[in-house]
Formats: C-alpha cells, structure tokens, sequence
C-alpha cells in the first residue's frame, strides 16, 4: 500500500510539475488514504511555491475587475513593450519578484487593482 501511496503521489507532482521534498514524500507515504495523499500534495510547499502567485493575481482580476485576465499570447496586450512583460498579467506576476515581504507585495497589489482606471470607471462615481 505505501508503494501505491508513493506511485500515486510521485504522479501528482509530476503533473503539478514539481519536484517533492522528501518531507512530502514521507507524509505521503504515511497517509490513511488515497485523498489524504491529494491533500498533502496539493498542500505541499512545493505546490503553493509554484502556483499560489498566479493565482493570487487571477483572483485579483476576477474579483476586483470581474473579468479574465489578459491573454498574453496576444501582442496587443503587450502594451508596448517588445517582450510581453507589459502584459498585465505578467507584469502583477513579476512584481511578486521583487518584494520579499508578502504581505505588503499583496496589499500593493490589490491597491493597484483598486485605484485602477478600469476599476475606478465601473464602480466609481
């Protein structure tokens, strides 16, 4: 049972695209079942390393601007800049990069979302 246990959670990492630590692995291995080892790894440091800051800023534009972000495989999101990194959400993902406190990076972020044009002109006066 722990081979399945480690098959199952060795699959899942593989398909979130990262590498476990051996902590994970461990608790994986030492889980009662198969939904305690999805939990695990869905709540792993790797995982939320990996996908917690794209989807903090997703969040942000469905929350605060009701819409999808920007389609960044599209040059005329690129708003301006030769590379894509003037792509909204591109340009909110970088900015995680910068600051090392994540507190503040994430009330800077929803500010910004807030004192938006596009947010000021919907719900504003």
């Amino acid at each position: 049972m722990r081979a399945i246990k480690l098959t199952l959670a060795s699959a899942l990492a593989i398909k979130a695209g990262v590498t476990l630590s051996s902590s994970s692995e461990s608790a994986a291995a030492a889980a009662a079942s198969r939904a305690e080892v999805l939990r695990i790894i869905v709540e792993s440091p790797e995982v939320t390393a990996k996908f917690y800051k794209p989807a903090f800023v997703t969040m942000e534009y469905f929350g605060y601007l009701r819409r999808d972000p920007e389609d960044c495989h599209n040059q005329a999101n690129w708003f301006g800049t030769p590379d894509g990194s003037g792509c909204g959400y591109i340009f909110h993902n970088n900015r995680f990069q910068l600051v090392a406190d994540p507190d503040f990076l994430e009330n800077t972020i929803v500010r910004g979302f807030i004192e938006s044009p596009e947010y000021r002109h919907r719900f504003g006066p």
